[in-house]
């Protein structure tokens, strides 16, 4: 990006110096037909050197671009594996929940509080409009 800032800032000073090209010929009552071939030449060669730095500063912007978001990816916290998690978990309490097992069971083989286990069977049962209540084990009644 450097390069093509430093063409841009070059471009700029000869523009100025064709400014003051002009204002001085002006001042001075010349004709102007003496410099025009040299004003063309100038003109011609600021106006692409001008073209190739903007192209190339879009190009670095867009890099710039690309390397932010590809950042900001890398680096963003990877919410969807434990969200996944959490969902096998709620799916493996509500599957259980509806065989009968015990919240005690269930706690047990995943590894979890009791507590735990309760509150979300009560979330499950609070969307689904069951009463949230004691499961029993089939038979263990």
């Amino acid at each position: 990006m450097n390069n093509a800032l430093y063409a841009l800032e070059g471009s700029i000073s000869a523009i100025r110096a064709f400014n003051d090209l002009l204002a001085a010929a002006t001042y001075q009552g010349d004709p102007l037909n003496d410099i025009s071939g040299g004003i063309h030449v100038l003109l011609g060669a600021q106006v692409d050197a001008l073209a190739a730095a903007e192209t190339a500063l879009r190009g670095e912007i867009t890099d710039l671009k690309k390397q932010v978001e590809k950042f900001s990816a890398e680096s963003a916290p990877n919410s969807t594996e434990s969200d996944r998690a959490r969902e096998l978990r709620q799916s493996f309490i509500q599957e259980k929940t509806k065989e009968g097992y015990e919240s005690c069971d269930i706690a047990q083989a995943l590894n979890l509080k009791k507590s735990t286990v309760e509150r979300v069977i009560a979330q499950l049962r609070g969307k689904s409009g069951e009463p949230a209540q004691g499961v029993r084990k089939a038979g263990n009644a």
